[in-house]
């Protein structure tokens, strides 16, 4: 059982324990109000959806809430990412992006987090889009476009390991849709 770090604060309301368990069977208990910034995660609680409860000898009804679409590594990093927005909010990310540098649009803590190897960045991507995190998605995706501004059409598909299987006619016709995105042979 994986239980990542409690943050050292003083909570000046009642704490109420949550299981979430991974597609691989990691079980984390966390605090709910750690988990609000998850919408999936307060309807399920409020709707009772997909909630099992458990007894232990400290917590009657202890809620199970499983969260088959993500591995336990990368819920472990998911709760990390709400855990420490609870006692320091991430500064939003305003558009257009106001530099090309992540430091200059988010405080350092979650520069250090969102620099991860490329697999783990799409799977934490992916699990904020899951359980409907915004300031996690928001975060992932500002990492990733930094990575790829400026970058070629090739050197993008490399990045996402996306094959070229495409006619030229429908390269085409994909360049011509976007062109608004390219300036100077690369995107903005």
């Amino acid at each position: 059982m994986n239980e990542p770090p409690t943050p050292t604060r003083k909570r000046s309301r009642p704490s109420r324990p949550l299981i979430l368990r991974s597609e691989d069977g990691q079980d984390f208990t966390v605090d709910y109000e750690d988990l609000k910034l998850s919408k999936l995660v307060i309807e399920s609680i409020d709707d009772h959806t997909n909630i099992t409860t458990h007894n232990t000898h400290t917590h009657k009804n202890l809620e199970i809430l499983p969260l088959l679409k993500i591995k336990g590594v990368i819920l472990s990093k998911v709760i990390e990412f709400c855990q420490h927005y609870t006692t320091d909010p991430m500064t939003p990310i305003s558009m257009p992006f106001t530099s090309d540098l992540m430091e200059d649009m988010v405080q350092p803590w979650y520069c250090a987090y969102s620099s991860v190897d490329d697999v783990m960045k799409y799977e934490l991507l992916s699990a904020a889009n899951f359980m409907n995190i915004e300031p996690l998605m928001d975060l992932m995706c500002l990492k990733i476009s930094v990575m790829i501004k400026g970058k070629s059409g090739d050197e993008i598909r490399r990045i996402f390991n996306i094959p070229l299987e495409l006619s030229p006619e429908e390269e085409e016709e994909i360049h011509e849709e976007n062109s608004w995105a390219v300036v100077d042979g690369g995107v903005v």
